[in-house]
Formats: C-alpha cells, structure tokens, sequence
C-alpha cells in the first residue's frame, strides 16, 4: 500500500562516519528561536542530521550520490522552488523545527501527553545508542534524544490523543467500520498487456490472451474457487511465462516453496483509478476477467479475484484467527482524519512564521556536508 499517511517516522541509528568542523568556542550558542522556544546550535545540528536521514528527498540523494548530491538541485516549497540539496536540508530542518513547536502547542492546548506505548518503543531503540555516539557530528546524545522523541512521539500522540479511542475527538466504531466497508479493497490478480512496442496488440493476440486467462479461470473453479485455487492458476500463468521466455530454471529453495499470488489490500483511493472502476464491478468473493487502461495508457487484461478483506487470513502465531479489521485500526483513523489534523497543525506553523529568530552565524556554521 501507498501509505501517504505517516504520523511516526523512525529515526535511522546507524551513523555514517564524519567530523563536524564548527569554529570551536566561536559557535554561537542558540541557532534559532521560535516564539518562547530556544534550539540551541546542538538541538539545531540534531535536527539537521535527522532531516537528512528521514526525509525522503534528502534521504534518496545522499544515499546514492553521498556529498556529491549536495550541489544537485531538487525542488522546494509549495511553490516548487529549484534550490540544491544543501539549500533543501537547511530550509526543511528548520521546517521541522517549527512545526514540532506548533504540534508541542496544540498538545498542551488539548493536555495531551506523549502516547505511553509509543514512548517505550522509543526509549527501546535510544538504549541502543552508544555513549558519546554523536559527538563528532557537534552535539551529544541528549540533544539527539530530544530529537528524536520529538519527531518520533509529537505528531502520532496528538493524533491519537486526539482520535483513537478516548481521545478528545473519538472516531465512534461505527463510523471507523462504515469507512473500513467502504474503502477497503482486497484482491489477487493476473495481469497481461495487450500491448507491445506502444502499440495495442491484434485481435488475434488478444482472444489468445483472452483464452489463457478463460484457462486459468477454469482452473480457479475447479480447484475450490478460493485463494488457494488461485495461487494454483497463478504457478500455471508462472509456468506458462516461463515457457515463453525459456526461463525455467527454479532453484531448490523454490520447488520447496510454492508460489502463491500477491495479496493486495490497499485503500481505494491509493488504486489505479482504471482497475478501481472494473474492480467494483465484482462483488467480494467474485471473480472475473476485466479489461481496463491501467495508468491510462497500458490497455491491460486481467484475471481477478476480488476478496473480502477480512477472509482467509489465516491464524497469527498463537494459532487465533487473524483480525484484518482490528489490525488496521491506526491505519484506517489516520486515512480518516488525519488530513484534518494537517490542516489544523499547518494552522498553527502559519501562526509560528512570523515569531521565528534565525542566527545567521549560527545557520550558516551549520553545514549538511559535515554531517555525512
């Protein structure tokens, strides 16, 4: 699934080697102020660092082009501002910084707490750390910490805090099973192309496509008419793939395990808009060959298997029926509500704009390539 909602990002431990050359006792102190709340230049270089190794944008660079990456330019802000990548961490680092503030207001506006269960996670992984780890980065383990428990616990407590059961604005269950009836999709599936080279295949290619979909369709019903007698037309759309390619070749950990087709559970609106539209032509537990423009452009034919999301799940590791429902709980309440809470949180940054200090000494001291 497409998780476009992601309220707790987990910090990366594992440290690249480097030196952090600040000027020694020049350094100014404080780096930024926002309204009541001093960062220190340590809290600053803490959390340039974790912008750096959770941010997605500044993540992918640094991972493939290490210092290189730096002077690339990528895009910035809503309105799409071409910056370098150096320019991209030190205007998201301080974006994080503000927006952990407005979220640390509205916890105490609403005298919500850190979620206990999530903070004993944390404080799980920061006992992992070693001591004095990141004193040659410019700051210490504790400014690390409060970082790091920032970013980890502020967002996703306010969240629940908020939402989750008890919370100040509880999503009631029926509400929460309504949505889960209604968005969820569940489903299996053999896709085949009826295009080549840009160009849709000729009828001929694709009533043979057709009738080899019709093939394993057969095989589906007579083998059950179930997930399992699925996975058994899937290992013969394998084989046959196989065949064509003449790539038969399986090793000997494969023949011990035999294939089984994807399952896919996703939320509507994270699905291809095309194969969404034929999907609803099938009721759960139905099966069907549909032809859609997958993407828009791919005219694509596929065999279908459309599930109950809640059946054939299995048992967990104390042999109990897996709960598919009670088991998506956070992730239904976040697609739920958590655009709401955005809205209320980027409220508040806007408020914070203005009642931002920058050291411009202390900023420019601060530099992402010494954190690599």
């Amino acid at each position: 699934m497409n998780m476009k909602r992601i309220l707790c990002t987990v910090l990366a431990l594992t440290l690249a080697a480097g030196c952090l050359l600040l000027g020694g006792c020049s350094t100014p102190s404080v780096a930024m102020q926002v309204e009541n709340k001093v960062y220190e230049m340590g809290d600053y270089l803490a959390y340039m660092y974790g912008t750096m190794y959770t941010d997605s944008t500044a993540y992918m660079y640094l991972y493939y082009y290490g210092e290189d990456a730096l002077s690339q330019k990528v895009t910035y802000g809503e309105d799409s501002k071409e910056v370098t990548l150096s320019e991209y961490i030190v205007n998201t680092t301080q974006d994080n910084m503000i927006r952990q503030k407005a979220i640390e207001d509205l916890m105490a506006t609403y005298n919500i707490s850190w979620d206990a269960d999530e903070l004993k996670t944390v404080e799980e992984e920061i006992e992992k750390l070693k001591a004095d780890q990141f004193l040659p980065f410019g700051f210490n383990n504790e400014r690390y910490i409060k970082m790091y428990k920032a970013m980890s616990l502020n967002e996703l407590s306010l969240f629940n805090g908020l939402y989750d059961d008890g919370g100040k604005r509880e999503v009631s269950d029926a509400d929460e099973r309504k949505w889960f009836d209604e968005h969820y999709y569940s489903y299996k599936i053999i896709e085949m192309s009826l295009m080549k080279d840009s160009k849709e295949l000729s009828a001929d290619e694709i009533a043979k496509i057709k009738a080899q979909l019709e093939g394993y369709l057969d095989l589906y019903t007579k083998n059950g008419a179930n997930s399992a007698a699925f996975d058994i037309a899937y290992r013969q759309y394998l084989a046959d793939t196989a065949e064509e390619t003449d790539d038969k070749e399986k090793t000997a950990e494969e023949e011990k395990e035999p294939e089984t087709a994807d399952r896919i559970d996703t939320i509507d609106e994270d699905m291809d808009e095309n194969l969404l539209k034929v999907m609803k032509e099938l009721k759960e537990g139905e099966i069907g060959i549909k032809t859609y423009q997958q993407g828009g452009t791919n005219k694509t034919m596929a065999l279908i298997l459309r599930m109950d999301p809640e059946a054939e799940r299995g048992k967990d590791e104390d042999g109990k029926d897996i709960d598919f429902y009670v088991e998506s709980h956070s992730q239904t309440l976040q697609y739920m509500k958590y655009d709401e809470l955005k809205k209320e949180i980027d409220e508040k940054v806007k408020t914070l704009k203005d009642k931002v200090t920058l050291n411009d000494r202390a900023i420019k001291a601060a530099d992402p390539k010494e954190l690599i």
